[in-house]
C-alpha cells in the first residue's frame, strides 16, 4: 500500500468515529453494551490483520464504533467511581481526556516511527 492510500485509510477512521458517535449510545442500549462492543472489537481486530484494501477499510467501521463506545464507557465508569462527587467531576473528566490525548498523540508518532524503520505502514498495523 502506498503512502497516499495509507493516508486515506488512516484518515477515514476519524470520519467513521464522527458518524458513529451520535447513534452509538442508542444502538448499544438496544443490543447490549458489552456484547456489541465485544463483537465490534473482535471484527476490527480480525479485519485489521488483512493485507489491505477493502477488508482493511471495512475494519475501520467497527473500530470507529468501538472507539466511540469505549470513551463513553470510560467516562461513565469514572463518574460512577466511589469518591467522585459533583465537585470533582469536571477535574476528573479533564484528567481522563488529557490522558487520552497523550495516547492520541503518541499513536501516530509511533506508527510513523515504525513505518520509517520497516519501510511501510503494514508493520505498524
Amino acid at each position: 500500500m502506498n503512502n497516499a492510500a495509507m493516508g486515506t485509510v488512516h484518515g477515514a477512521w476519524q470520519l467513521v468515529f464522527i458518524v458513529s458517535a451520535a447513534p452509538c449510545g442508542a444502538f448499544l442500549d438496544r443490543v447490549g453494551l458489552l456484547a456489541a462492543l465485544s463483537v465490534a472489537l473482535g471484527a476490527a481486530t480480525i479485519l485489521i490483520q488483512s493485507a489491505g484494501g477493502a477488508p482493511l477499510a471495512t475494519a475501520l467501521v467497527p473500530q470507529g464504533i468501538a472507539r466511540s463506545s469505549m470513551m463513553t464507557i470510560a467516562v461513565l465508569i469514572l463518574m460512577d467511581t466511589c469518591g467522585v462527587d459533583r465537585k470533582n467531576a469536571g477535574a476528573d473528566n479533564g484528567l481522563l481526556f488529557s490522558t487520552a490525548e497523550i495516547g492520541g498523540v503518541r499513536g501516530p508518532l509511533t506508527l510513523g516511527y515504525v513505518a520509517d524503520l520497516s519501510g511501510g505502514f503494514e508493520a505498524g498495523l
